[in-house]
């Protein structure tokens, strides 16, 4: 009596042990992203020529405006530190197959609870209990604030696009109704702010006379450390195997609806840990407007490096150094706001267009980093055994 033939495993992606492992593959990512750049780059300096702009004076400003002094290296810096951490965020979550377009929702309450919890934590205003404390606030109402986008998900299939997005606006509502209530600081009564936060929930700066604050290790640490989980770890390739191919990580073994739940709530608590360390480390108060977009600035970011998380970091401090910039340029240029929008997005469509190209195009195919051979490719083998075998990876 024959047995039934065995049914070979699906072939998952193994992971990269580092950035640069591979066919080149990982340069020519990185090619391809300083390719987009300097496209856009170029692009933008011909916008600015038909509008009747110096470019001369365009780069200056932004030189100027982003690195060209103290003050100016330490916005970029804190302008950048959301910014990596949501595109680090959604980059995460995008990992499972999951988008989490909440960001900036997430990243508001978490801000919304770090001013909260330094307010009455009841601790002598000058306790440096007060900065952890109120950093832990914001990571767990990020956390709270994404868990119910996962929830539905995972236990009434609700949309995740949908439900984040409507919950941006939810918080963003939120907020307004408290900053103009119980929150709203008797000092201005006819401003609607919230109190500001004590002396000693204020992160202090690295460099006197600047913005510049250990936010901005803490991001960069925070995204490289997952960058790196989840490209060298099982779990990771757990979770890249949901997002590559979902039924065929369930018959895998790997429960699914584990891994988004997971996945989508640190993506909110890396949000939430966002907010917080603006509001300690820049703003020190909410009013109308004190978040900037950095949550859909991180989805651009997300995008970019899709093929190539390791440069998000990266994007991160360029479009910091933009929004550094945008002030200076309006000042010194007279430039409108909306160029500064044009240069964000300007490597978003770029390297949207170099991906069609590549696609259609097999001889630019292997430049923009996917391999011409369509065989799989097999993990190694012990990975193999914990990861391919039906029930290995049980909820």
């Amino acid at each position: 009596m024959s047995s039934a033939p065995a049914v070979p495993a699906p072939a998952l992606e193994p992971p990269r042990r580092g950035l640069l492992r591979g066919r080149g593959g990982a340069w020519r990512e990185v090619g391809t992203q300083v390719l987009a750049f300097l496209l856009s780059l170029g692009v933008l300096i011909g916008i600015l020529t038909a509008l009747h702009y110096d470019p001369a004076q365009i780069l200056w400003a932004l030189w100027n405006g982003s690195v060209g002094s103290r003050p100016s290296l330490g916005v970029s810096a804190s302008e950048a530190t959301p910014i990596i951490l949501t595109a680090v965020a959604v980059w995460l979550a995008a990992q499972t197959g999951l988008f989490n377009i909440g960001a900036d929702g997430q990243l508001q309450m978490g801000g919304l609870a770090a001013v909260v919890t330094t307010l009455y934590a009841g601790l002598p205003s000058t306790s440096w209990v007060l900065i952890p404390l109120g950093l832990l606030a914001a990571t767990v109402a990020g956390l709270l604030w994404a868990g119910i986008v996962a929830v539905i998900k995972v236990y009434r299939g609700a949309n995740e696009i949908i439900s984040t997005l409507m919950l941006n606006f939810v918080a963003f509502i939120i907020i307004s109704q408290l900053i103009r209530g119980v929150l709203q600081d008797a000092a201005n009564p006819y401003t609607p702010q919230s109190k500001p936060i004590p002396s000693g929930a204020k992160i202090n700066a690295l460099l006197s006379g600047t913005q510049l604050t250990w936010g901005i290790i803490v991001a960069l640490v925070l995204a490289f450390g997952t960058i790196v989980f989840v490209k060298n770890t099982t779990v990771g390739l757990r979770l890249r195997a949901i997002g590559l191919n979902r039924e065929a990580a369930r018959y895998s073994g790997i429960a699914i609806e584990r891994y988004w739940l997971s996945s989508m709530l640190i993506s909110g608590a890396i949000c939430g840990l966002a907010g917080g360390l603006v509001l300690l480390g820049l703003r020190y108060y909410i009013a109308p407007g004190w978040a900037s977009p950095w949550g859909y600035t991180g989805i651009l970011i997300a995008f970019l490096a899709t093929r190539s998380p390791y440069l998000i970091p990266l994007w991160g401090v360029l479009f910091g150094m933009l929004g550094s910039a945008g002030p200076v340029l309006k000042g010194e240029a007279s430039v409108p706001d909306s160029i500064v929008t044009i240069m964000q997005t300007l490597p978003v469509i770029v390297l949207f267009l170099l991906c069609v190209v590549a696609r259609r195009s097999g001889g630019l195919l292997a430049a923009f980093g996917r391999p011409k051979s369509s065989s799989p490719v097999e993990p190694p083998a012990g990975e193999t055994a914990e990861i391919a075998r039906p029930g290995a990876v049980g909820v």
